[in-house]
């Protein structure tokens, strides 16, 4: 009897970011490791194993042998596996196992009456069959390892795994750094999150294994199985708002509000994103943050943003996002991993609606901090109950003064209280003589709680980038 079983799989990674994003420095760092092994043992076979970063194969022919005359046949076995990298780089990954294995077991004679009689004629007397067994298996393997920069900010991604076959033979386990397994799947059936952070790493294994057996037997008998099973892993930037369920990502110490018309909130599908502010009939202020990163899937046309205090029954939209611009020349330009010049637009068919006009730098900073003067900070938002969502996109507000400032951004400090993921990209309004102007944009909070204040950028510091690309 023989047994043969194969088995390969294809493990794509990719992004599907434009060509012309190709250079942005992300927030994680992929890499792979492969590893093949191959094994036969048996009755007539002993034991042979090969190992092997790429490929391993590993094959021997039995050494059974009838008594008085030739008779039957030699157990056999063979084994490959093989894992080959097609492209590691730092947006896509790709990697093809293979598994092969195939076994034989062994039959001969010996002769019960050996021992009186030495094989009279050359013929066996009182015959007795035996069988031997024989014994393939091979693995490939691959792991993934998730490795989020010590330098960048939080940002969570989605991890999406897909197969095309339905084969159990294929293994796919996601763990983070600790070894504890996670799901595949989110609760809700979705992509899984992966909460990223300075340092915080995941592993994703793949394991392909193959085994053939058998046990011999009086016939020559032929079984074959094969199946070729394929496998994509994407990582996608999660929507900011839409993935925060660790924490209350709302303004904390805020409250709803139904006024300031021009404060919308930003969208990536049907995913809340971010906060913005319509400072001309087709221009959004928001945070660099909120764009970096995301420019594919709003390349795409995915961006959309509503106007309203509940983003579930908006008063105005959706608006198609149709483009965006952050800074990225030498006097100005976005840093990912400090949050340096963290101020973006997005542009949208020009509507018919108000827009807020933005600071100059009257009054100052230094006369705002020292009188103390409290801004009104406006965001989108929900609570978090039972790691559930609810009151999901309502606007709040709350007020702070700011207590530091320099040449580019202003901050506070406060004790339970704070902008947070949510409010990304939101304005801080001053309130003066009967007008409302935009002073800052909100860029990050001193804590993951949200609870201990947070950064702004200063308007009036961008006005040189901002002008011209207002619309």
């Amino acid at each position: 009897m023989r047994t043969i079983a194969f088995l390969a799989l294809t493990f794509a990674l990719t992004f599907g970011l434009d060509p012309a994003a190709s250079a942005i420095e992300t927030s994680l760092r992929l890499s792979l490791s492969t590893v093949a092994r191959a094994e036969v043992s048996g009755d007539g076979l002993g034991g042979e194993s090969r190992e092997s970063e790429d490929s391993a194969v590993v094959s021997s022919t039995g050494n059974e042998s009838s008594e008085c005359q030739p008779y039957g046949r030699h157990s056999g076995a063979s084994a490959s596996a093989k894992a080959t990298k097609l492209s590691v780089e730092d947006q896509s990954i790709s990697v093809r196992l293979s598994v092969a294995a195939k076994a034989n077991g062994g039959h001969y004679r010996k002769c019960l009456l050996k021992k009186f009689l030495d094989c009279p004629l050359g013929q066996c007397l009182a015959l007795q069959g035996v069988d031997t067994k024989s014994k393939a298996t091979a693995q490939a393997k691959s792991i993934l390892k998730i490795s989020f920069d010590p330098e960048f900010p939080p940002a969570d991604y989605f991890i999406d795994i897909a197969r095309e076959s339905d084969s159990s033979a294929l293994a796919i386990e996601l763990k983070d750094g600790d070894g504890k397994a996670l799901s595949l799947r989110s609760p809700t059936g979705g992509p899984q999150i992966l909460n990223g952070g300075p340092g915080v790493t995941y592993f994703v294994s793949m394991v392909l294994p193959v085994e053939a057996s058998d046990s011999g037997g009086c016939c020559s008998t032929e079984k074959s199985a094969d199946a070729t099973v394929t496998a994509g892993v994407r990582l996608q930037r999660a929507p900011i708002l839409d993935s925060k369920r660790r924490v209350i990502p709302f303004i904390a110490g805020g409250a709803q509000t139904t006024g300031y018309p021009y404060v919308g909130a930003i969208k990536l599908g049907a995913a809340l994103q971010c906060t913005g502010t319509l400072i001309g009939k087709a221009t959004i202020l928001t945070a660099a943050h909120c764009v970096y990163e995301f420019q594919a899937s709003l390349q795409q046309g995915e961006g959309s943003f509503l106007l309203g205090n509940n983003v579930n029954q908006p008063s105005a939209g959706p608006f198609k996002i149709v483009g965006f611009d952050f800074p990225q020349d030498g006097t100005y330009r976005f840093e990912p991993k400090t949050l340096k010049d963290d101020v973006a637009v997005v542009y949208i068919e020009p509507a018919d609606h108000p827009f807020v006009s933005l600071h100059t730098g009257v009054p100052s900073w230094p006369d705002l901090v020292h009188d103390q003067t409290s801004l009104v900070f406006v965001g989108f938002g929900y609570d978090a109950v039972g790691n559930q969502p609810v009151q999901q996109g309502v606007k709040r507000e709350a007020s702070w003064f700011m207590t530091r400032f320099d040449d580019k951004t202003v901050s506070f400090p406060a004790q339970n209280a704070g902008t947070c993921e949510g409010d990304s990209g939101g304005p801080a309004f001053l309130i003066d003589k009967g007008r409302i102007v935009q002073v800052a944009v909100t860029s990050g909070g001193y804590a993951i709680d949200c609870h201990q204040g947070g950064v702004e950028s200063r308007v009036d510091a961008y006005l040189p980038w901002l002008a011209p690309r207002t619309r």
